[in-house]
């Protein structure tokens, strides 16, 4: 193992700590996110999973998935060169923050009524930055294992504290796991999947229904959205890296 991805080992388990951390102000909010989404009907909760579960199933299989050339153009020279991957990982990253950043903008000027636009495109722009992250790693995203992985991925940040630990342990025994070859999207809970997403970004968007001031916050909370998720995968597909080339544990728990 070389200085880098002995340093990529300690990124890894320093993440792996903040998975395990808790907050009781992140705990008294999700209980207020809570009581208040208990109030609204559950058939519309349902029915809002499943207009989620439907656009980003359709994102995910599209052909939009699989262009044959990538948006951000990047160089490696070594497929195999774990710092190389990251840096060029890095240049992915930015380049999607940036363009959410302008959505979130241009969103967050109409206030309440772009609020409806801003949701399902922000979610494509997370999902298109993983794909080319993806597939800069390695991965071929016709495997349904892929897709699968890449979604819980995205889960793993978009969760609170019960929910991210319990998908970390799925995504870090990922490479053991031999269940996920036999896996469906009919076997993710898709309900469960919405509210903690819809409760994760609620609190950094709320301020973006304000219009005009709304622009402001919906540059930045776009913009940290991405950074996170970005920072998030490097760190799960630096971990399947290391897994698949080292017997020895990569993480502690």
């Amino acid at each position: 193992m070389n200085s880098y991805e002995k340093i990529c080992v300690m990124r890894i388990r320093k993440f792996e700590k903040e998975v395990y951390k808790t907050s009781d102000f992140m705990g008294w909010t999700k209980g207020v996110q809570q009581k208040f989404d208990g109030l609204i009907p559950r058939k519309v909760h349902q029915s809002l999973a499943s207009a989620l579960e439907k656009g980003i199933k359709s994102f995910i299989e599209g052909i939009n998935l699989l262009p044959k050339q990538q948006m951000v153009q990047v160089e490696v020279e070594n497929p195999d060169d774990l710092e190389g991957l990251s840096k060029a990982a890095d240049k992915i990253i930015l380049y999607y923050k940036r363009i959410a950043s302008a959505e979130g903008a241009g969103t967050g000027f109409g206030g309440l009524v772009s609020a409806a636009i801003d949701f399902p495109a922000l979610i494509s722009i997370k999902l298109k930055m993983l794909q080319e992250l993806w597939v800069l790693f390695g991965y071929r995203l016709e495997n349904f294992e892929d897709r699968l992985f890449l979604l819980k991925v995205f889960e793993l940040q978009f969760s609170g504290e019960e929910s991210k630990q319990r998908v970390w342990k799925e995504v870090k025994t990922w490479e053991q796991n031999g269940e996920n070859e036999d896996k469906t999207w009919d076997d993710y809970d898709w309900e469960t999947f919405y509210m903690e997403y819809k409760q994760s970004i609620e609190l950094r968007k709320l301020f973006q229904l304000i219009p005009g001031f709304g622009a402001i916050v919906g540059a930045w909370a776009n913009y940290s959205f991405l950074e996170d998720l970005g920072s998030t995968a490097v760190t799960c597909l630096q971990l399947r890296y290391l897994q698949s080339r080292y017997d020895e544990p990569i993480t502690r728990r």
